[in-house]
């Protein structure tokens, strides 16, 4: 129990106590007030309960707040990584699997579908464009760019 919800029940149970002796003074008076003993027990038991069901409630969210920041990454380590690397790198000119070849990977690696899904987008971003960036780098310092370009250059020299 917290020490926020300690200190609310003692000042319930000081107030029931002050209620008891409210009645039993109210019998003591004889002016034909008779006291049942323990008026405030129903009331008692009722806030006891409600105090451990809170508390009970606090107690759950805390092991499933734990529980997730335990949990940390999604993805299943680097055999993972790898076969998601490899299938992008083996359908190199179309990076984007249907539903069907991701719940087949999801199921061959042991990840959710949703998993392996938001892998493919890390993925493409970080790890394929680069690959495409580098191989589109590699052509051009090969002087292998595309005809226009280069006609043109060739065209811009001739005119000098």
């Amino acid at each position: 129990m917290t020490r926020e919800s300690a200190r609310a029940l003692e000042r319930f149970e000081r107030a029931f106590d002050d209620v008891d002796a409210r009645f039993a003074a109210l019998g003591d008076l004889g002016l034909g007030w008779r006291a049942t003993r323990g008026v405030s027990t129903h009331a008692r038991c009722a806030v006891r309960a409600m105090f451990a069901a809170r508390d009970l409630r606090a107690r759950k969210q805390a092991a499933v707040a734990t529980a997730v920041r335990r949990r940390g990454r999604k993805l299943g380590g680097t055999s993972a990584q790898r076969a998601l690397r490899r299938w992008i790198v083996e359908h190199f000119d179309a990076p984007y699997p249907d539903l069907a070849e991701k719940r087949r990977l999801a199921r061959e690696i042991g990840l959710s579908v949703e998993s392996v899904s938001n892998s493919f987008i890390n993925l493409r971003t970080r790890f394929w464009k680069r690959l495409v960036l580098a191989l589109a780098a590699e052509i051009e310092r090969d002087g292998g760019g595309d005809g226009a370009r280069r006609s043109t250059r060739h065209a811009n020299e001739r005119s000098t």
